[in-house]
Parts: C-alpha cells; sequence; structure tokens
C-alpha cells in the first residue's frame, strides 16, 4: 500500500488542499463542498457514512495530436473505440458543371454490353470450323468491345504548357517516392491513452501505391497519377480529376478541390519507413509521467514519427486522407495547384492551362451511337487549397529572418527575389496569394512587397500586349469573332491581329487586368540570384531560400549548384557516419536528380543504382544487428515486405536507359557494377538478385518476385535460425 502526504488549511468557508499531484481548492459547508484540483472539478456530500462525489466535467490537456495504429498482426476488439469513417459519399454526387459532360460520356460507354462473351461460346462447339471462326470472332469483337467502350482524351500542349504540366508531374514523383503511403480509412478518439502508447486517436490505415496509371477503357497523350483510396481510385488529369469506383465515374475541376496538407505526428507500432523523420520515443504502455509502464511485460519502446497527411475534401461528397512516410510531403503538389488560380498561365476562365487547349472527347466510331460531342466549356475556377503548418505560431516573420541573411549586390533579400520571379503570375491587385508566403517565408503582405519592389524599379506594370499575350487562345478566338475576324493561325498571329485590326481603347475596356512585369534591372536581379527560385520548387535535404543565401554569399565562392552539390555530399556523409542508412538513401536519390537535371544521366544512373541497393538491404535508420528480430518480421513475404523499390525509383532508372541509349543488358550491366562496389553491415539481397529485382517489378512479375524473397527467407533462417521471420 503507497503512502502519501496530504494537507488542507482553512479559511473560512474555503479550503487549501496540498497533495503530491497539485493544489486544490473548494468551498462550502460541513456535508455539501464544490471544488477544483489537478484531476478537475467535482462536487462532494454527504454525512454519516454515506458519501456522494462526482466529476463536473475534466480540464482537457492541451496537447498536440498524436497518432497510433493497431498493431500489425494482432487480433483484438477496438476496447470500445468510437471510430469515424473517414470515406466519399456516393460517387453519383461527385460531380461538378464543367465535368458533367466527360463523366456523362465515359459513363455512357462504361454501361454498354460487352459483345465479347457470347463470341467465346462458339469456342466450346466441337467441330473445327466453328472453332476457328468463334476464334476469330472472339479478337474481332474484342476489339470492337474496347473500340466501343473507349473514350479518348487529348489534350494539344504547347512547349510553355509542357513545362508546367512537367512541375506537375514532378510533385506527385515526391508522392510516389515516398517509401510508405496509407489510405486513412477511419480514426478514434482515444479514451484512456495509457494502453495506446500516450496517442490521443488511434487510426485505421491500409497501404497503399501510388503511381501512374490510365483508368482502364481510357485513352490519353498524357501521364496520369493516380491514388487508390479505398473503394474508389483519383485520377489526375491536367485539367480536373476524375473518381473511378466499379462501374461508376466521377469528375471535378481543381476549382472544387480542397486540397490541405499538415505534418502529423504518429507513433508507429509496425515497421519504420527508411524515409521517416524519427522526431521522438514513447512506450507501448505509459504511465502518467510518459515513461513506461511497469506492470505489462514486453512493453517495447515505440518511435514516434513525422509523417505527412494530405487532405482530399469537396463540398459534393468527397473526403479522402491519405499518409506518406516522409516529412513535409505534398505542400509541392498545392503549390502546383495553386497555379490553377493565382497564374496567368493557367488562364482567368479556364479550367487549364492557357495553352493546353480543353480536352477534345474523342468519340470512336459506334454505330450504335447518334450522339454529338460537345466541346468541353470553360469554366471559371479557384483552387481552395493551402499548406496547414502544425505549428502557426512558431512562424518567423520576414522581419526576423533577414537578419541573418546576405542582400544581394542590388540590395534584394531572398524573399524579395522570389517576389521577383512570381510578379509575373500576380496581378496589380486582387490576388489571393500562396500559403507558402507566410508559413514558410513569413510574409504576411505580399501586396506591400510586389509595390516595393515596383517603388525601387524592379517592377513594372504589364502593357497591353503583354496583357494580351497572357490571355488563352479560346479568348483570344473569342475576341476576333466579336469583331468579325480570322480565328485561325498560331497565338502569335491572334494576337497581332487583335493589335492591328481593334482600336487600343477597345482593346483595354476589354482587357482591363494587368500584371506586373520585370524591368531590366528586375531580370538582372533575378538571374544574380537564380539560386532563390531554384531551390524554393526543389527543396533538399532541409535547405532553402535563407540557408542557401548563406552558403552562397559565404567563401569560397562558386556557381550555386556547385554549392547545392558540395552541400548533398556532405550531408550523405554525415548520414552514413551516424548509421541513418535511410536518410543517406534519401540524399542519394536528391542527388540522382540534381544530376538529370544536368543531363548527367550516366552519373544519375550510378547515384539511383545506390538507392535501389539500399531500398532493398532491409537496412533502417540507427539500424543495429542487436533488433534483427524485430527488423525481421517485415522483410518477408515479397507482398508485405518493407524491402522494396518505389515506382518513381523505376521510372527514374527508365528515363536514363533512354537518355542514355542503352540496351537492357548493357543497364543491367552498369546497375550490378555500381552496386558490387557498395559495402553495407547487412543486406537481405546479393546484388545480382537486386538486379534481378529491379527488372521483374519493371514488368510486374509478382510471381518471380515472391519466388525472389522466398528464396532470400530460406537464407536468412539458415544464417539466423534464432530469428523468426
Amino acid at each position: 500500500m503507497g503512502f502519501y502526504l496530504r494537507k488542507s488549511v482553512s479559511f473560512g468557508g474555503v479550503r487549501f488542499n496540498f497533495s503530491k499531484s497539485g493544489i486544490g481548492v473548494s468551498v462550502g459547508v460541513k456535508g455539501f463542498r464544490v471544488g477544483t484540483g489537478p484531476r478537475g472539478n467535482y462536487i462532494h456530500m454527504g454525512r454519516n457514512g454515506i458519501y456522494y462525489r462526482a466529476a463536473l466535467g475534466r480540464k482537457e490537456r492541451h496537447s498536440q495530436s498524436v497518432q497510433i495504429a493497431p498493431p500489425e498482426g494482432v487480433k483484438r476488439s477496438d476496447d470500445g473505440l468510437l471510430f469515424q469513417e473517414i470515406e466519399s459519399g456516393d460517387i453519383s454526387f461527385i460531380v461538378d458543371s464543367s465535368s458533367q459532360e466527360i463523366v456523362d460520356e465515359i459513363n455512357h460507354k462504361r454501361k454498354k454490353i460487352l459483345f465479347c462473351p457470347f463470341a467465346i461460346l462458339f469456342l466450346f462447339v466441337p467441330t473445327g470450323g466453328i472453332f476457328l471462326a468463334g476464334t476469330a470472332a472472339l479478337l474481332i469483337y474484342s476489339l470492337i468491345d474496347r473500340k466501343r467502350k473507349t473514350t479518348v482524351i487529348f489534350y494539344d500542349i504547347d512547349e510553355q504548357s509542357e513545362q508546367e504540366i512537367q512541375q506537375f508531374y514532378s510533385a506527385f514523383d515526391q508522392l510516389m517516392n515516398c517509401h510508405f503511403a496509407w489510405h486513412i480509412t477511419a480514426q478514434a478518439d482515444v479514451r484512456d491513452r495509457k494502453y495506446h502508447a500516450g496517442a490521443s486517436l488511434i487510426v485505421k490505415r491500409t497501404k497503399i501505391q501510388i503511381q501512374y496509371k490510365t483508368p482502364p477503357y481510357m485513352k490519353t497523350n498524357v501521364k496520369v497519377p493516380s491514388i487508390p483510396t479505398g473503394k474508389q481510385i483519383l485520377y489526375f488529369f491536367p485539367d480536373r480529376i476524375l473518381v473511378y469506383e466499379k462501374k461508376k465515374v466521377g469528375g471535378l475541376s481543381y476549382a472544387n478541390l480542397s486540397i490541405t496538407q499538415r505534418g502529423q505526428r504518429f507513433i508507429e507500432d509496425g515497421p519504420v519507413p527508411k524515409d521517416g523523420t524519427i522526431i521522438d520515443h514513447t512506450w507501448r504502455y505509459v504511465n502518467k509521467s510518459g515513461g513506461p509502464d511497469k506492470r505489462f511485460k514486453d512493453n517495447r519502446q515505440l518511435p514516434v514519427l513525422m509523417y505527412s497527411d494530405l487532405s482530399f475534401k469537396s463540398n459534393t461528397g468527397m473526403n479522402e486522407l491519405i499518409e506518406l512516410s516522409r516529412q513535409d510531403i505534398g505542400s509541392e503538389l498545392i503549390r502546383q495547384l495553386d497555379k490553377y488560380q493565382t497564374n496567368t498561365l493557367w488562364g482567368k476562365n479556364s479550367d487549364i492551362p492557357k495553352s493546353v487547349k480543353a480536352p477534345s472527347l474523342q468519340k470512336q466510331l459506334d454505330p450504335t451511337s447518334s450522339q454529338k460531342v460537345k466541346n468541353p466549356e470553360a469554366y471559371s475556377f479557384k483552387v481552395t487549397s493551402q499548406v496547414i503548418s502544425s505549428q502557426p505560431e512558431d512562424v518567423a516573420p520576414v522581419e526576423k529572418r533577414i537578419k541573418d541573411a546576405i542582400p544581394s549586390s542590388q540590395g534584394l533579400y531572398p524573399h524579395e527575389i522570389l517576389a521577383l520571379d512570381y510578379a509575373h503570375s500576380y496581378y496589380t491587385d486582387g490576388n489571393h496569394y500562396q500559403g507558402f508566403w507566410w508559413y514558410e517565408y513569413g510574409v504576411k503582405n505580399v501586396d506591400f512587397l510586389l509595390s516595393s519592389l515596383m517603388e525601387r524599379g524592379f517592377l513594372q506594370v504589364d502593357d497591353l500586349q503583354s496583357t494580351i499575350e497572357n490571355e488563352t487562345g479560346t479568348v483570344l478566338k473569342e475576341e476576333l469573332k466579336k469583331h468579325g475576324l480570322k480565328v485561325s493561325g498560331k497565338k502569335i498571329e491572334l494576337v497581332n491581329r487583335l493589335l492591328s485590326e481593334i482600336t487600343e481603347d477597345e482593346l483595354n475596356s476589354r482587357f482591363t487586368k494587368r500584371t506586373y512585369q520585370l524591368t531590366e534591372l528586375g531580370k538582372n536581379a533575378l538571374e544574380e540570384e537564380a539560386y532563390v527560385p531554384y531551390i524554393h520548387r526543389h527543396p533538399l535535404e532541409g535547405l532553402d531560400i535563407w540557408s542557401l543565401n548563406r552558403l552562397v554569399h559565404n567563401q569560397p565562392f562558386m556557381p550555386f549548384r556547385d554549392k547545392i552539390w558540395g552541400y548533398l555530399n556532405q550531408r550523405s556523409m554525415e548520414h552514413i557516419s551516424a548509421r541513418n542508412y535511410g536518410l543517406y538513401r534519401n540524399c542519394r536519390y536528391n542527388m540522382s536528380v540534381f544530376l538529370q537535371e544536368e543531363k548527367r544521366y550516366r552519373e544519375a544512373l550510378t547515384m539511383l543504382s545506390e538507392v535501389i541497393f539500399y531500398d532493398l538491404s532491409g537496412l533502417d535508420n540507427n539500424f543495429n544487428l542487436e533488433y534483427l528480430n524485430i527488423y525481421a518480421k517485415s522483410y518477408f513475404p515479397y507482398k508485405d515486405s518493407i524491402a522494396t523499390t518505389a515506382p518513381g525509383i523505376l521510372n527514374a532508372i527508365l528515363k536514363c536507359q533512354e537518355e542514355l541509349g542503352i540496351s537492357e543488358d548493357e543497364l543491367k550491366a552498369e546497375l550490378l557494377d555500381t552496386m558490387k562496389e557498395l559495402n553495407v553491415p547487412f543486406h537481405l539481397f546479393a546484388p545480382e538478385e537486386c538486379v534481378e529485382i529491379v527488372f521483374l517489378e519493371i514488368h510486374e512479375d509478382a510471381e518471380e518476385l515472391t519466388k525472389v524473397y522466398e528464396k532470400s527467407k530460406q537464407r536468412f533462417k539458415q544464417k539466423y535460425p534464432h530469428i523468426s521471420c
């Protein structure tokens, strides 16, 4: 029995209680008191041995939300937890007016009956001639069925818009390159935190694979990123998102899609991702002080990681949540989608980039349909997206940040250089600015910043010709059509026709919005500090516009890309010295991307070989062979293994192969040569097996992959017979 000290002091009807838990106070008379203390408010009444005491509402602890998932492989009840499902509504309602026509067309074709099954009946007729005829009919009707049910969406993309769309793809590549991605299906508030490692929420999650994948029965000339979210799959096209669920399809323009990103503390009870950031540790069962509860056996320590949550919502019923294993992932995707709202390159009255013609719905010849295809209409839109900071109150204002920054030769600080880079995408009034200005750089008043740059001669207001050139081809043709002028020709011809055939006053009254334009002084300033827009769009190993500013402007002086390369080299060596193999792998991947930007594909391939070698090794951050019995639980079989390659890495390898113009055998030889030179304390596969796995993954041969992993498992059991895997 534990002893405790309790002391009380009374002043009239007021009593102060002192205990190890803290100080409490109560007021009342004998037999009835109301009080408050460290454990909340309460009422106490009674006399002569019969008493009643009840809480009046406990004080809530103000702490950051921490999540945990139920342990994998452990069957148990939900401990009475009330789970709230996170799922979208009826797909029939997840459609907006701008997507209605395309959605109706796709749904109409998907409902068509297949002829192919009827041809299969002939194959069961024993007569040889009929069997051959049935085989021919099967092939013919298969082609006819595919043609009848396929929708073709074609995008006419010019060189300028190709660059914008590539940035859109790059943002998705960041998601694909995460070691783990999960779909969060439900969450519940934790009633007793000591049984859930101190977490405030418990979630149900399913591992997913984000990849480029064209929807079934569709042809298009663009890559389509896809995210599976339970019973639905989200397909991201350049102008909208299509949602597939069994035989039904929904669709939304990005105007009606809200995407938010936030950092999420997560107590990881499963395998720790290689690219995860461990920020703390806790115990499976915790006591009030946060230490281990010694009443439980095998009470192991659990890592607390910082993950990224991405939420996709719409007012038509979409509600999906995914979680990514890398910290601060997703903000670049939101930043790219912000262009749909703020960047004039994406047009004022269009869902798609101004130089990307609205997708034309190419209908296949279908004798059963006499429907005509209408031209898709353009709709004004707004992307309601923002980056949510985990702790917005900790954002340092720009006035504080510039104290440690070094100005350029023209007296400009990094945030001012970034404003010059974005200026052409902002109107002189009525802008909605991206969240990164405050959350990443501490700039609250972007309007004032732009005005200041204009006063100092770095910016000027766009002239009429530039304003017209920034409009979409559709808008220019509409204006020409109003005046009875020709609408054919390239965009520059349309612009010149407007300027030569319509009066300046009339054009000024029609094109009233003006954007900013760089002066020669502004162009020189931006060129001199080119590292600022680069690192803004390519965050690397903790570098941002402020830290890179100090790196670039300190000796030894050299081109900023050389400074970044040296920094990445140094960071990779620090990671490997600290046995943070996952962080080392991430750094080498960033270096491969850096090399690809410089078209140094052979060196990039060498880096990617390292990345794959570490992905398949089974190594993790802070890897220690003493805990191999814990790691081994997540190595096998193939379908559940954490030692796999990310789809984005495979795509990068194929790109290098294409650029180098080498054969598959030559590619295998280059990968193998690099891997044979690497020395690690532990590895699940031989270098030859790693190369084999790469190509089995590329060819999606799950059966052979399972055999390779089974072979490795048997070898592991022979070497470590005392460890269960």
